[in-house]
């Protein structure tokens, strides 16, 4: 097995782990979601739970469902009819096929192309090996699927798998008369929809991918319709094998359409075969006319930089590099490698003397480099899609289960106030949007006039060199030709080559137009921010709405940058123009009678200038309006109703009883468990698995490590934190650790890279946490930096991202000098969330570092305002200067006995003379006694600012 194979093998034993992990979490969820059923339908504060979670989702996902509607339908239901009703809700059947259709499926390397195109040959010198017999004469061939098997064996199969005739090969070789489709089969439909199903043990089919090599197209329909059910059933790589000797034909491009109309999602590796020169020179006038202008080409440049040239006309390759550097496109001769293996195996030591095969060998070498990379990539997509489709599930249902229990401590009427409002304000930009849209008519109207103008000049002289595409036959003879057909495609092409120079005289235009959106998402999130800041005047009001806005309905504007998008792209916009053309030319073509001379530089000329002539100039711009003002009017509908889906939950929620809360309590980290473990399937798909190395710092939860593999997006150096995890409760609270601080995203707050799992011999799994490298911690940090202003300034930044947090409606409870990194700006950043918990799920457990624990959580029954007296603390530590600890706070190994004698003898913090007096101040109110009384982070980041203000500090 040479490195290729090794190297596919390894990309296909990940892919099967991938898929065996996803295929388990996928279970796993059914089993959990199955478990939530149970537990709410246990009791009747359970089911009164279940009723609201029913009926609140329902409506969310539906919008106009009349709540009053659902409830009578629940109403005297028992738990089991309940319970189906909430799994359904909970994760969809159309959510469940997107996840299982990575793990139904098997990945296979699908070669298409049409008859006699030379699939057969590419295939034996991927397998190097004769598999496929080939032949010269073009005929009617069966799907042949090549599996890996100890056993040789070829079976003629029908479509339900059943054996029709069974053949053991001697030689590795299909024999040829079970391919071809003979003229007695075609009689019997069972045989004709027969394929071919062969297993050999060949190195490149042991690395775990199939081959599927199909017959060509539009020559039989019921073998047409096996290829698509082909495609349909598996996951496919497409290697689609273009004849070098017929170059790219209309045929070529019909198949293309239909693959991209069934699998959008795909991309495709082109192969141009025969590449090596014809014994026989084409006598064609137009082949001779490019021989004289191409004298510097060879003939294998030139076949594929005319395939090239048109699968860049036709949308199927983009031409932002050059030929050479095309990961998926390549040229290949399967005779010549053929000539040059058969000539080694004559004699070994024949080296090619003359360097007649280097270029075909190394253009082999390289389509087999890039095929790895093909299919990996295809591999990790097709795995990272079903991942993202379970994430979302798993954190929908964490956010909606947290926010239902958040909702105890929250004020929900300013929240549905707060929302309103919001609703208000994205009208008001939605309709200034509209109207700036509507006032680049009369500016496309203008600049598609010029264009016009000056097209009439230029494009008719163009047009009279203009080359016809090859892939449409035209029957030209002495320049004339008399099909109707024929002269409608030259006149097409004409046409096109009139819209493309249209095009891009409007393009900046255009562009200006969309970017318009980018222009509303930022004036949406900027009226956002500023209700969210007029709303954190009052201490009162509540921000659970935050997170809901930028989850689930900014993202409505937003594209989403893993997955394809069904929003406008720019592809789309241009054919989109192309269609506007077609549509609005002013008056019809004449009727073709007698002979037209398209070969004529007067003909195609005049046919430009009519072409120019005939554009509709203001019909056109009207019709490109209406669809960006539909694409933004669409757009709008899904934001206003994720907004009312919202309102509705948030007006259903009520309060819970604590009993209901205790279910959530329950059941938040099993979800949390299952988003971990496909969050590192995604991650390890992704980025690969982390390689830690030199060790440079050690912590409770675990070791901290650099990390040799794995950057920032920025490209900024990573380190890995390697947790072991030996207990059920630490793997509970590490996930709602991964989970709260996967959603949260803030300057000062240390964002994870990636995380991934891995079986760990002696403490059961072991989690690897990448995040961005810093300098240090600040309780190093502390005594390298003398200057006061940058210590505030450190401090601000930890104050604006636990104002974050609490708008968030989380609770941090672990603020001491070690969770704060420094890098090499000195900007602050908070880390460690392990303790950090919603509000809502806080069980008022007696956590934290003790010396900065407020007295309140003895009776463990607190609030957020826990973290305003950890900050005091923080504070006083980071004015000293030198990370020492108050010496008037009263130590001892238990930190509840600890706490007790510091609260009842009200012991504080000292003060130090170094203290500024306006610092002082605010220490002393972050750390009073009245938990309701000290002041939020809103007040904090302001009196901070404030002081910073002063200029004498330095």
């Amino acid at each position: 097995m040479d490195n290729m194979d090794l190297q596919l093998r390894a990309s296909f034993d990940e892919f099967r782990r991938n898929k065996n992990a996803m295929e388990q979490i996928h279970k796993d969820t059914l089993v959990c979601f199955q478990n939530i059923e149970k537990a709410l339908g246990s009791h009747k504060l359970g089911k009164e739970l279940a009723h609201e979670i029913v009926t609140e989702m329902t409506m969310a996902k539906q919008g106009s469902v009349d709540a009053s509607m659902i409830l009578v339908e629940l109403e005297g239901t028992d738990a089991t009819t309940l319970t189906s009703s909430l799994s359904d809700i909970l994760y969809t059947k159309e959510e469940q096929e997107e996840v299982s259709a990575l793990f139904a499926q098997s990945p296979a390397l699908i070669v298409v192309g049409q008859t006699n195109s030379g699939k057969s040959s590419i295939i034996n010198e991927i397998l190097r090996s004769r598999i496929v017999s080939t032949s010269d004469q073009p005929c009617t061939s069966r799907i042949v699927k090549l599996t890996y098997s100890k056993e040789d064996y070829v079976r003629l199969v029908d479509r339900r798998g059943k054996t029709i005739e069974e053949f053991k090969p001697n030689d590795k070789k299909i024999p040829r008369e079970m391919i071809e489709l003979r003229e007695g089969d075609r009689a019997s439909e069972n045989r004709v929809t027969a394929k071919i199903e062969a297993g050999f043990d060949i190195p490149f089919l042991k690395s775990g991918v199939d081959i599927i090599d199909s017959p060509g197209r539009d020559e039989n329909e019921a073998l047409d319709e096996l290829v698509r059910v082909q495609l349909k059933n598996i996951l496919p790589f497409i290697v689609y094998v273009i004849d070098g000797h017929n170059l790219f034909t209309a045929l070529d491009k019909s198949v293309l359409d239909e693959i991209n109309e069934r699998k959008s999602d795909l991309d495709i590796f082109f192969v141009v075969s025969k590449i090596e020169p014809q014994e026989e020179d084409s006598s064609d006038e137009e082949e001779e006319e490019d021989d004289e202008d191409d004298d510097y080409e060879s003939v294998q440049d030139n076949k594929k930089r005319r395939v090239f040239e048109q699968l860049v006309k036709n949308g199927l390759l983009t031409d932002d590099k050059e030929i050479k550097d095309q990961e998926y496109f390549h040229g290949l001769s399967a005779w010549k490698l053929s000539e040059y293996r058969r000539k080694k195996r004559k004699n070994p030591d024949w080296n090619d003397p003359h360097k007649s095969y280097k270029e075909y060998i190394d253009a082999f070498e390289r389509f087999q480099s890039c095929l790895k990379n093909f299919s990996d990539t295809s591999l990790k997509a097709s795995t990272r899609r079903s991942c993202q489709t379970l994430i979302s599930v798993l954190q929908r249902c964490l956010y909606f289960f947290i926010e239902k229990a958040n909702s105890l401590k929250q004020n929900r009427d300013s929240v549905i106030a707060m929302l309103n409002r919001i609703e208000e304000e994205e009208k008001l930009v939605h309709d200034n949007v509209a109207q700036q849209v509507e006032k680049h008519k009369s500016e496309i109207v203008d600049v598609m006039v010029q264009a016009i103008d000056d097209l009439k000049g230029t494009v008719p002289q163009e047009a009279r060199t203009f080359q016809y595409g090859e892939e449409f036959s035209l029957p030209i003879r002495d320049g004339f030709v008399k099909s109707k057909e024929a002269v409608s495609q030259c006149r097409k092409q004409i046409q096109q080559l009139v819209f493309n120079a249209v095009f891009k005289r409007i393009e900046v235009t255009l562009m200006k137009m969309f970017s318009t959106r980018d222009n509303f998402f930022e004036e949406l999130e900027q009226r956002v921010k500023t209700i969210e800041e007029e709303a954190a005047l009052d201490e009162t009001t509540t921000y659970e709405a935050s997170a809901a806005l930028h989850n689930n309905l900014v993202k409505c504007y937003q594209v989403n940058p893993d997955i394809r998008s069904n929003g406008f792209s720019w592809e789309k916009l241009f054919k989109k123009f192309r269609e506007i053309l077609v549509a609005f030319l002013k008056h019809p073509r004449a009727t073709i009678t007698g002979k037209v001379k398209v070969g004529d530089p007067e003909w195609k000329s005049k046919t430009a200038l009519e072409t120019i002539s005939e554009i509709n100039v203001p019909q056109v711009a009207t019709e490109l309006i209406k669809s960006l003002k539909s694409h933004f009017e669409s757009c709008h509908n899904q934001f206003i109703e994720q907004l009312k889906n919202i309102l509705r939950v948030l007006r259903r929620g009520g309060t819970l009883k604590d009993e209901q809360r205790k279910v959530i309590l329950d059941f938040a980290p099993d979800v949390a468990s299952l988003e971990m473990l496909c969050h590192s399937v995604n991650d390890h798909a992704r980025f690969g698995r982390p390689q830690p190395g030199e060790m440079i710092g050690a912590g409770a939860q675990g070791n901290v490590f650099t990390c040799r593999n794995i950057v920032t997006p920025e490209g900024k150096p990573c380190v890995v934190k390697v947790v072991p995890v030996g207990s059920e409760s630490l793997l509970k609270d590490l996930t709602l650790e991964l989970h709260t601080t996967r959603t949260i995203s803030h300057p000062n707050i240390l964002p994870i890279v990636c995380t991934t799992i891995e079986p760990n011999p002696s403490t059961g799994i072991r989690v690897s946490i990448v995040t961005e490298r810093m300098k240090c911690d600040l309780q190093n940090a502390l005594k390298e930096i003398p200057s006061l202003r940058i210590r505030l300034m450190i401090l601000l930044d930890v104050a604006l991202a636990l104002q974050y947090l609490h708008h968030k409606g989380l609770m941090h409870r672990d603020i001491k000098l070690q969770n704060v990194l420094v890098d090499e700006n000195n900007r602050g950043y908070l880390t460690d969330f392990g303790l950090c918990k919603p509000e809502g799920l806080a069980s008022g457990s007696l956590v934290g570092t003790p010396i900065a624990m407020a007295p309140e959580m003895i009776a463990q029954c607190y609030s957020k305002s826990v973290d305003v007296y950890a900050f005091g603390i923080l504070m006083w530590r980071v004015c000293e200067g030198q990370g020492n600890q108050p010496q008037n706070i009263f130590l001892f190994p238990v930190p509840l006995i600890m706490l007790a004698i510091n609260a009842k003898e009200k012991r504080k913090p000292e003060h130090k003379d170094c203290f500024l007096p306006s610092c002082w101040k605010l220490m002393e109110k972050c750390w009073g006694d009245d938990p309701e009384a000290r002041p939020s982070f809103d007040d904090i980041v302001k009196d901070l600012k404030q002081i910073l203000d002063d200029k004498c500090i330095i």
